[in-house]
């Protein structure tokens, strides 16, 4: 039997990027459930966006599909850093 091996987790680096297969990002038909939210980002979440859409100059479809965030996670993301 083999002894498991323990991994060290940075907690300030960010999780590796969600690539959506083909672009494509099926959509949701149907209404949110009442009492059903999406969550909150961190503010490291937060700062990514930000990165992504100011320094690489991503669109926030590509942001997105890289991250798995909704558009309106995204643009709160963003409008926050314009705020700062």
């Amino acid at each position: 039997m083999t002894t498991p091996r323990i991994v060290e987790v940075d907690p300030l680096a960010p999780p590796p990027p969600r690539i959506i297969e083909n672009g494509y990002v099926p959509r949701v038909t149907t209404p949110r459930p009442k009492g059903v939210h999406t969550k909150h980002l961190t503010e490291l979440e937060r700062f990514r966006v930000r990165t992504l859409y100011y320094d690489a100059k991503l669109s926030r479809g590509r942001i997105r599909q890289i991250t798995g965030y909704s558009v309106s996670q995204i643009k709160t993301a963003i409008q926050e850093g314009e705020q700062m």
